[in-house]
């Protein structure tokens, strides 16, 4: 399992540099006679997300949530990388609403899952809900991030000025923090 796992790993990441080339990847994966390792469907993901496939990421993701990780570990083989290419993927198609479901799948992930949200995870939810007006919603992840409910305390920092510096939601939350 693992040669063709690792070869497959190795196909996936070479196809992730030219977007179209990621049918080629899928390819090699549909004549495994195997599950694939967690770094071989993570950068199955990957090319696709890279290549705007966002309904076939979609589809690995929850192929990766239905493996387990291994024979000892009935933990889903899904991860927070996977789950945060997914919904990179959905936003360059403007999916908004289902990179939410996506993020709120994560909120929801038991501790020590490995499929938790982490700061990349808030951001793609940020620009979600910028994309999709959802200004409160927006400001609430914010403060949580704020409060440290799910995130490291530099993570606010650093989502600040890439995502929110000169973005409509920023006006948006500057007007509804002056409102009150």
């Amino acid at each position: 399992m693992w040669a063709r796992s690792a070869h497959l790993s190795q196909v996936a990441l070479a196809c992730r540099k030219k977007r179209a080339t990621w049918p080629q990847a899928l390819q090699i994966w549909a004549q495994m006679a195997e599950s694939p390792d967690a770094a071989a469907l993570g950068a199955l993901i990957s090319t696709c997300a890279e290549g705007w496939a966002w309904p076939v990421t979609l589809e690995l993701l929850e192929v990766a949530r239905g493996l387990p990780r291994s024979y000892l570990d009935d933990r889903p083989l899904a991860d927070t990388v996977m789950y945060n290419d997914t919904m990179s993927a959905s936003m360059k198609s403007q999916q908004w609403q289902l990179v939410l479901t996506l993020f709120s799948q994560q909120r929801s992930a038991p501790p020590l899952s490995g499929r938790g949200p982490n700061v990349g995870s808030y951001a793609i939810a940020l620009k979600a809900c910028e994309q999709g007006r959802g200004w409160s919603l927006g400001v609430q992840l914010l403060e949580d991030m704020r409060l440290g409910r799910e995130a490291q305390r530099g993570d606010l920092q650093y989502l600040h000025q890439p995502l929110w510096a000169g973005s409509a939601l920023a006006r948006g939350a500057g007007n509804l923090s002056s409102a009150t």
